[in-house]
């Protein structure tokens, strides 16, 4: 029986994002091997039983512990990262950067794990994914860690992620802080009203998540009947403020289709509390939003032309990730790393 045009357009996007996601990891493999990228490699790499399929755990250690592991007994702080990718591609090696720059900094393990992509695996295959490594993770003797200083963070779908598995029971209490970087937190939004709400730089091109979010989005749920207000989708839609982390720290980008979205996530954590700080940087208790002037989806991630606007972009990332290091020893309670951050 011959495809609808419907079906046949479903089936051509999920081969060629299926594609993509192989293109993309054997890009990465190129870009973050010891020889092109020397200085972020990780320390080690692991995999974990309960999904031995998934790419490798990528395990950083601080510079200074990298030195003395073998006599040192002291536990350090953990973070582990998810990548994001539309829950459809990359491996944990696009995060390399960060994680290494964190665990010299921050003085912390960092670990980048991965999840299962769609089309192949639907929701909530990489959600649970996450929650199963965390905690394997967490609970690996062999790692140096203090299982009391446990922190997430995930950009994009892994920034949904992970604050959808941190109110999650099995991980509830186990997680001190929560950081999403850019993420989707609201499934019951379209598309066409996230855009409508959206900040653009130039109001006659598209925001770069227009075309490709909803494709994504369908991929992810597949023909499921879901509730969208579920928390593994939505994590927006948290029941009580406790569910989530003693932190939590929600980055949006004033140029991107998901920055309300996030804001609107802080917004209800705040629970009406009065605000320290502005329009575009404030905290209240342990809840903190940031929206990261001038910059699109992922502009920590990828390069942008002209030299003007490249040097503005590391800019903004060098800010950002110091307010990340300030962070986690917050967090932490750690002494040092904002002196450390400046640098």
């Amino acid at each position: 029986m011959p495809l609808s045009s419907g079906q046949a357009e479903t089936w051509y996007t999920e081969v060629l994002y299926t594609a993509l996601n192989h293109l993309v990891a054997l890009v990465l493999l190129i870009q973050r091997s010891r020889l092109l990228a020397p200085g972020t490699q990780p320390d080690s790499t692991k995999t974990y039983p309960c999904r031995p399929r998934l790419h490798a755990c990528r395990i950083f250690l601080p510079s200074t512990a990298a030195a003395d592991k073998p006599s040192s007994g002291a536990k350090l702080p953990l973070v582990i990262l998810v990548h994001g990718g539309g829950w459809a591609i990359n491996t944990p090696s696009r995060d390399d950067p960060l994680a290494r720059y964190l665990a010299d900094h921050a003085g912390c393990v960092a670990v980048a794990i991965d999840y299962s992509k769609a089309p192949g695996s639907r929701f909530p295959v990489a959600y649970e994914d996450v929650v199963a490594l965390t905690s394997a993770v967490i609970d690996d003797a062999e790692l140096r860690v203090d299982k009391e200083s446990v922190v997430l963070i995930g950009n994009s779908a892994g920034g949904n992620l992970v604050l959808a598995a941190t109110q999650d029971e099995r991980l509830r209490g186990r997680v001190k802080g929560v950081l999403g970087l850019y993420p989707g937190t609201d499934f019951t939004t379209t598309v066409a009203e996230k855009v409508a709400t959206a900040t653009r730089a130039d109001a006659e091109k598209p925001d770069m998540l227009e075309s490709g979010a909803p494709k994504m989005e369908r991929m992810y749920i597949g023909p499921q009947r879901l509730e969208l207000e579920d928390v593994r989708l939505s994590p927006t839609f948290f029941k009580w403020r406790a569910d989530l982390p003693e932190k939590v720290w929600l980055v949006g980008c004033e140029f991107d289709l998901l920055c309300r979205e996030a804001e609107v996530m802080a917004e209800r954590l705040a629970m009406g509390k009065e605000r320290v700080g502005g329009k575009d940087e404030w905290t209240v208790g342990g809840v903190r939003w940031t929206r990261v002037k001038g910059q699109t989806h992922g502009f920590d991630q990828f390069g942008v032309r002209g030299k003007a606007h490249e040097a503005e972009r590391l800019r903004a990332r060098a800010e950002l990730w110091g307010k990340m290091v300030e962070w986690l020893g917050e967090v932490f309670e750690l002494e040092g790393t904002s002196k450390v951050s400046e640098e």
